[in-house]
């Protein structure tokens, strides 16, 4: 009973929003103050060294985020990343879409084997 009413004071930390590293870098120091975690709890939970997330959260960024990083990073905080259509964004490069010849592409229905 008590684990769960410790999980009910966790705040929600989505969804936050970001289109580059910049704003990633902005979304998970929001998420961390939103979950109310140290960066000390934050390395611990992420299996990292103690001091990585403050390193590669600091404003100095003297550690970047990786690839790698990024899946030790999210899942220390109980996140994980969804691509979703910018509605915005699509307005203006739809028109620059062509379709691919399915022909030319591995593995489609398309192509002639031969």
């Amino acid at each position: 009973m008590a684990a769960t009413a410790k999980q009910n004071r966790i705040a929600s930390a989505v969804p936050i929003e970001f289109r580059d590293y910049q704003t990633l870098h902005a979304a998970l120091r929001r998420a961390r103050e939103m979950r109310n975690i140290s960066f000390e709890l934050w390395d611990e939970i992420a299996g990292v060294s103690r001091g990585y997330t403050s390193k590669v959260l600091s404003p100095e960024g003297s550690r970047k985020i990786t690839m790698q990083s990024l899946g030790w990073l999210l899942a220390g905080l109980g996140l994980k990343a969804i691509l979703v259509d910018d509605p915005d964004t699509l307005k203006t490069i739809l028109p620059r879409f062509r379709p691919r010849d399915l022909r030319l592409v591995r593995n489609s229905p398309r192509r002639k084997s031969g």
